[in-house]
């Protein structure tokens, strides 16, 4: 009965992991483990509950005891898929780490900082299409405005070094 009991609770679990619901994993995978330290399935949820399914980038708690238990207790196929996964995840948290070295900047200011040339450009282009169209008030506006635009790329880009 207990062995059932047992399975019904890691299935749980891992059906909650299976749907990105790691808060309620945790929740119930925490007490199992107290009773079942050495529970290698158990360990290993644990693991994808941290790790949230080897997505998130920075664990708070200390994944690999867990990860080093669920390897002793697992059969020799489940290491090796262990071992993929886990090589798998270091390899891109190390890829990451390297991607965030070479572009610091983050993709939203880059975005951002595009958006902000277009429209410098744009205004540029239009009110100089506007001043000879002798519609010079409308130009000069245009062309204000794209010396504020060209200001606020200055302050963007340059004030965040």
């Amino acid at each position: 009965m207990a062995m059932n009991q047992d399975e019904n609770i890691l299935f749980k679990i891992s059906e909650q992991c299976d749907q990105k619901d790691y808060e309620s994993a945790k929740i119930l995978l925490v007490p199992y483990l107290k009773q079942n330290p050495n529970h290698g399935e158990a360990n290993f949820l644990m693991v994808r509950v941290l790790t949230q399914d080897y997505t998130l980038e920075k664990v708070d708690e200390d994944f690999e005891q867990y990860f080093q238990v669920a390897l002793i207790h697992a059969n020799e196929k489940q290491k090796k898929e262990m071992i993929r996964q886990y090589n798998r995840y270091i390899e891109n948290l190390r890829l990451s780490d390297r991607i965030e070295q070479l572009a610091p900047r983050s993709l939203k200011k880059t975005l951002l900082s595009n958006f902000f040339v277009f429209l410098l450009s744009f205004c540029i282009m239009i009110g100089i299409i506007l001043c000879f169209y002798e519609q010079i008030t409308s130009g000069l506006i245009l062309i204000g405005v794209a010396i504020l635009l060209g200001v606020m790329q200055y302050l963007l880009h340059h004030t965040k070094k």
